[in-house]
């Protein structure tokens, strides 16, 4: 075992080195093995890779070779490796062995790199640990790609200059292996979310991706929204990361931001805006797509809302961005906002109008009848809204609206509309065998629509809906014998 190879061991990534040699007869060989957090790849046999250790060991070589060349200053001699009569014959031969010995390190460890970035290793990957991968490595090389160029050796010989050009550029092509990986991946969800409404953004499923789970027949937060706002999360997450790709993306032009025209956003924040615009032109279609307009409306209201959360969010990496680009930022999201609040707000006035007008014209537009039977007709304008109010009461008291703030403003809104003009309707008509007194109404508006719980992010790119406890573990309790109700998903 020679020198180079001990130092990979000791630094835990020995694994690189049956990668070498095994990547030369083609023989190499991956599978997928759990892992948890910190997912590991079977590597020929039973060898296994963990990216993170191969990025400490990265940043240990790259300060190691950093370090040493501080020791060849050109007023002074070290001793080094070789005898002092070779010293004598070959001037400058102590820089040559530790320019040769890091080039063969950072050859073994950089070979890595055409595996992490194969397909073959990506598909069998899971997708949010496998992107996680990418743009961790991405990261550690651009780290370590300038801190290469800056690290020479004064004199340097003509052979180490050489050698340390050929790491640069070794470094270089890697690190632009990885970002095209990376950018691909981006480039496919990014058209997986924008294809037609026939096509899937969904993984491994095929139709209509507004008919998954959680959406067809639902009033809930869709699922392809809880996905697309995982997506935009893991973004933003790892915007550090992923900014630099989109805007090289940019400038070759594979990418040509939509949002970017009148502003100096980044490439990346357009990106974003374009994922959300698209999201929201599906649901109003998805919408609809519902037999009752009700359920449409409460759709639209409670996708919309999920949507204004998920921009109203200053990114903590906003704080690196110069004065314009952050005043621009922060003049689109506004602006995004405030459109989302508008039309939440129309869904809201067009749910109330569809589901709750109706009951109460059935007070105040009674059919016209002679006098002689208008004591009747007072009691089947009432007896109609007691009956519309039941049956409009009982089809929506289960309908999904997961948003604490949300229901809370819906049932605050449903009571104003129904409960002043059923009372001033039975004050004024005197009224005395309603079915419902005005409390009652009242106390029956307050349970309506269905309590899920509070969206959760586990930050391992799946969302879960926990149902919780006290009124919504009430509210919900006709759901037998289930303590919490759950969607999970990937966002891959």
């Amino acid at each position: 075992m020679n020198v180079p190879e001990r130092w990979l061991k000791e630094l835990g990534v020995g694994w690189v080195l049956g990668h070498l040699a095994d990547g030369d007869d083609g023989a190499s060989t991956t599978s997928r093995s759990a892992g948890g957090s910190g997912e590991l790849i079977m590597l020929n046999k039973h060898e296994t890779f963990d990216v993170r250790s191969w990025i400490r060991a990265l940043a240990e070589i790259v300060e190691t070779i950093g370090f040493t060349t501080s020791l060849f200053p050109a007023d002074r001699r070290v001793l080094s490796i070789v005898s002092e009569e070779e010293q004598d014959d070959v001037p400058g031969a102590d820089q040559l062995e530790f320019a040769q010995f890091f080039q063969e390190t950072m050859s073994a460890m950089l070979a890595f790199i055409d595996l992490i970035a194969s397909e073959q290793v990506i598909a069998l990957s899971n997708g949010v640990q496998a992107y996680e991968n990418l743009l961790a490595v991405h990261s550690a090389l651009s780290w370590a790609l300038p801190q290469i160029r800056l690290s020479s050796y004064s004199p340097p010989l003509v052979q180490v200059q050489r050698i340390h050009g050929d790491m640069v550029s070794l470094l270089s092509s890697k690190q632009a292996m990885v970002g095209v990986a990376v950018w691909s991946k981006m480039e496919e969800i990014r058209s997986r979310i924008l294809e037609p409404l026939d096509q899937d953004i969904t993984r491994g499923g095929g139709g209509d991706p507004l008919s998954a789970s959680g959406g067809c027949g639902s009033s809930g937060t869709h699922e392809v929204t809880q996905t697309v706002a995982s997506y935009i999360r893991f973004l933003r997450a790892n915007y550090l990361a992923a900014a630099p790709i989109v805007s090289i993306a940019t400038i070759l032009g594979s990418y040509v931001p939509r949002f970017r025209a009148s502003t100096v956003l980044p490439p990346l924040e357009s990106m974003i805006l374009e994922i959300v615009s698209s999201l929201e032109e599906k649901l109003a279609i998805k919408s609809r797509a519902f037999s009752d307009q009700s359920l449409g409306f409460l759709f639209l209201l409670n996708n919309s809302h999920f949507i204004w959360h998920l921009q109203d969010v200053q990114p903590i990496w906003s704080v690196l961005l110069d004065a314009t680009t952050l005043n621009d930022m922060a003049a689109v999201t506004k602006a995004q906002m405030e459109a989302v609040t508008l039309r939440a707000e129309g869904y809201m006035k067009s749910y109330l109008q569809v589901s709750w007008a109706p009951v109460l014209s059935c007070l105040f537009n009674p059919p016209t009848v002679p006098p002689p039977l208008r004591f009747w007709k007072n009691n089947s304008s009432l007896t109609n809204f007691e009956s519309e109010f039941h049956k409009t009461y009982t089809t929506q008291k289960l309908w999904k609206v997961p948003d604490p703030e949300v229901r809370e403003r819906l049932r605050r809104a449903i009571i104003e509309e129904i409960v002043p003009a059923y009372t001033k309707y039975i004050q004024d008509n005197n009224a005395t065998t309603q079915r419902f007194s005005p409390q009652e109404i009242q106390e029956m508006l307050q349970e309506i629509l269905l309590i899920l719980g509070t969206y959760v992010d586990q930050g391992n790119g799946e969302c879960r809906w926990p149902m919780m406890g006290g009124r919504g573990a009430k509210e919900a309790s006709h759901i037998a014998g289930q303590k919490e109700e759950t969607i999970c998903f990937s966002i891959f």
